[in-house]
């Protein structure tokens, strides 16, 4: 048997974006804060192949504070098309967990991409 949690936040994000260099390839600082909210928790074991569920995570934060740093790189194709590339580091300010000596401060490295359209 196994036991499986399952938990996801609904983040709302207030990222900045100052750019460096305004060029073709132009170089964006990217930072700002994320507010989580739990929107799920739950807990299943599983037992010959089947899923019971057996509760939920007690003590997870209801809101976590996470802060991101990055730089973001950005190909103009023309005036309004361009392609972003953004290595992103995150790192959670509160607790993940409310319970009594649990400091837990998660951390997340990740790479963002993508195309965008100026209208």
């Amino acid at each position: 048997s196994s036991l499986t949690q399952n938990f996801s936040y609904l983040e709302l994000p207030v990222i900045f974006r100052y750019k460096v260099v305004d060029r073709t390839l132009g170089i964006n600082l990217i930072g700002g804060l994320s507010y989580n909210l739990l929107v799920h928790n739950s807990v299943y074991t599983t037992v010959d192949g089947s899923k019971y569920p057996v509760g939920d995570t007690k003590g997870l934060n209801p809101l976590a504070l996470s802060s991101s740093f990055g730089m973001g790189m950005e190909y103009n194709f023309s005036e309004k098309l361009s392609l972003n590339l953004e290595p992103t580091f995150r790192y959670y300010l509160n607790p993940f967990s409310v319970t009594t000596g649990t400091f837990i401060h998660p951390y997340s490295f990740g790479i963002f991409s993508g195309f965008s359209y100026k209208f």
